[in-house]
């Protein structure tokens, strides 16, 4: 809760509601000043000063720099990589995306059953996505299709309504040479998206389609 929030003043009775869900201790404010001096430790067992957990009035805050913590980094990369993607620098963009990509070991506080957190763990799972459908877009422009279709086919499988991600994984389909497996998984998309949601496809995706049938090569970067 300290570094999602850093610099900002957590209650103890945030930190006990989210820690205790159900039913917490009857001085909770003891328990939690046992987990922050462990928490010090840690921190000055890696050479880093304890003062990076600071007690506030009426609870804790961590003053941690953004390029300390994984999720400060991911935004400072995705930031730039969206300012480098606007300038129209490609393959500069792609990389600074791959660079966030590579922070990510799982999803945000996989095996923490925190109610209190959720939010930010689902959060954080879609902006994994965001990023990955802009790392292929980028990707795609560069020639790389085969590149992305394994995270592609496996990202439309948990999220078969998301249009983009189909879009992107037709495209990549044809771009590989794979214009009868581009085909299927426009259908598949059709079907779907009436099962799931109860609608058709959208214009862009029919002309995806349509194109693919006449064999007109879509464009990547109009994907996005």
């Amino acid at each position: 809760m300290l570094l999602l929030n850093s610099g900002q003043t957590q209650s103890v009775d945030r930190i006990a509601a989210a820690v205790w869900p159900s039913e917490g201790p009857k001085n909770p404010e003891n328990q939690i000043a046992i987990c922050v001096h462990g928490i010090r430790r840690k921190f000055a067992g890696r050479g880093m000063p304890e003062s990076l957990v600071r007690t506030d009035p009426g609870g804790y805050s961590a003053d941690v720099a953004p390029d300390l913590v994984d999720t400060g980094r991911i935004l400072a990369l995705t930031a730039t990589a969206a300012e480098l993607d606007r300038a129209g620098l490609v393959e500069e963009a792609a990389h600074r995306y791959r660079q966030a990509l590579a922070l990510w070991r799982g999803p945000l506080l996989q095996g923490l059953d925190v109610p209190a957190l959720a939010p930010e763990s689902r959060w954080w799972a879609e902006k994994r996505v965001d990023v990955v459908e802009q790392l292929a877009r980028l990707e795609l422009a560069l020639g790389r299709s085969r590149e992305v279709l394994s995270d592609l086919t496996a990202l439309v499988a948990e999220h078969p309504l998301r249009e983009n991600l189909q879009r992107l994984l037709i495209t990549a389909l044809y771009h590989s040479g794979r214009r009868a497996d581009a085909l299927h998984a426009y259908f598949v998309a059709q079907r779907d998206l009436r099962a799931g949601a109860g609608i058709d496809p959208s214009s862009e995706l029919r002309r995806l389609h349509s194109d693919i049938l006449n064999d007109v090569t879509p464009s990547v970067l109009a994907v996005a």
